[in-house]
């Protein structure tokens, strides 16, 4: 008499085939997760850096020789809207996110103030920076 159905080494190659399976399918996911959310934060970390850039824009248009006093500093840029009032290197990060924001402004000569702003965040992965380098001239001392 034959008897019909699987043997016990065909069950546990089957299960064995698609735990490899799901693990793929989970360890894919999780990648696609991790890049999905790095992706996120460097757009917002970008946004952030040109916001501090706008912000300085107009305060060099406010009054040049204010704006080139502040050179030669780092300043912490957490604050919204962003202030010149937090010199040093920042020690916590932005209300309600991961990142801190820190610019340093250095004086290249009478005309030219070099602003340097890095946004910073740690996960999973690692610690990651976006880095943007602006240089800002005097309008009416650079005509004259």
């Amino acid at each position: 008499m034959k008897i019909k159905g699987q043997s016990l080494f065909e069950v546990i190659f089957a299960v064995g085939i698609a735990a490899l399976v799901l693990t793929g399918i989970v360890s894919a996911a999780s990648v696609a997760v991790r890049n999905s959310t790095f992706s996120r934060n460097n757009a917002q970390a970008s946004k952030l850096a040109q916001d501090v850039i706008e912000w300085l824009r107009e305060e060099r248009g406010k009054d040049w020789d204010q704006f080139v006093t502040k050179a030669g500093n780092t300043y912490c840029v957490n604050d919204v809207p962003p202030t010149f009032t937090s010199p040093g290197v920042c020690t916590s990060t932005m209300t309600g996110l991961v990142f801190y924001r820190e610019m340093k402004l250095t004086s290249l000569d009478v005309n030219t103030v070099e602003a340097e702003v890095s946004v910073n965040w740690a996960d999973a992965s690692g610690p990651h920076q976006v880095k943007t380098i602006t240089r800002f001239t005097s309008w009416v001392k650079s005509l004259q």
